[in-house]
């Protein structure tokens, strides 16, 4: 039962951590997009709109990247995993919602697993409702 607390507990920081990451990445993707709204810019849409594409892509995933770090390096401070390797490769696995890495997880933190899972859900989640929102508010591909 303590074990199960303690997969709560750090489960909750971590959650509570990357969803503030997160936002802050796309907090920080509105302020450098904002001058290339519309009317803003003389960028022709065939040009504006795949860059906003490509930056929103790229800068999302170096957020996902980073939180998958963060997980990492959290199971290897507790003890779930033996390497930071071993603990990208669970993480990444949970995050993804691939779920193919318990054999590398201590059995005594699969619940970490499965809440990094969670985890990584909702920011995927997130991103694709913010996303969205640039479409909207770019209307890329009106």
């Amino acid at each position: 039962m303590e074990a199960f607390r303690d997969d709560l507990m750090i489960g909750a920081g971590m959650i509570a951590f990357t969803v503030f990451v997160h936002s802050s990445f796309i907090a920080s993707a509105g302020r450098i997009l904002r001058p290339l709204g519309p009317g803003r810019t003389r960028l022709l849409h065939v040009i504006r709109d795949p860059l906003v594409l490509v930056f929103l892509s790229l800068w999302l995933l170096l957020a996902h990247w980073f939180s998958i770090g963060a997980w990492a390096w959290t199971m290897k401070q507790v003890g779930a995993v033996a390497s930071m390797e071993d603990g990208m490769h669970v993480a990444a696995n949970a995050y993804t919602t691939l779920g193919v890495s318990e054999t590398l997880l201590s059995p005594d933190w699969f619940i970490l697993g499965g809440i990094a899972a969670a985890n990584g859900f909702f920011l995927f989640g997130l991103s694709t409702a913010y996303l969205f929102s640039v479409f909207t508010r770019f209307r890329i591909g009106v």
